[in-house]
């Protein structure tokens, strides 16, 4: 790795730890990094922009309630990245599960 690479990677390490330790520059500095990126994945999966981006708005809510248990990770974009799909499948899951309820109930009313 060039010079380059490794003073990228320790600017990324001390934002990370400093985001552990609960100083908001570095959530502000994760989230403007990496939500273009984030965006751009969840509309390719969830299809919806107001939905794509609650559910980013959600993940870094998390993220930052649990900051002090979480493991600095590798690669932090890819993380994110994970961690958005995740949220996602999870909000399609409930989603799918509140249309079938609605289905159902329209059927029942239309009996």
């Amino acid at each position: 790795m060039d010079s380059t690479g490794i003073h990228k990677k320790s600017n990324k390490d001390f934002t990370w730890n400093s985001f552990s330790r609960g100083e908001r520059w570095a959530l502000a500095k994760i989230y403007e990094d990496n939500y273009d990126d984030l965006y751009l994945y969840g509309i390719k999966i969830l299809g919806n922009k107001d939905e794509t981006c609650d559910i980013i708005q959600d993940l870094f809510l998390k993220l930052w309630k649990n900051r002090k248990n979480l493991s600095k990770p590798d690669n932090i974009k890819a993380y994110l990245l994970r961690s958005l799909r995740s949220l996602i499948l999870d909000y399609i899951k409930v989603f799918k599960k509140k249309y079938q309820y609605i289905e159902l109930t329209k059927l029942e009313f239309q009996i």
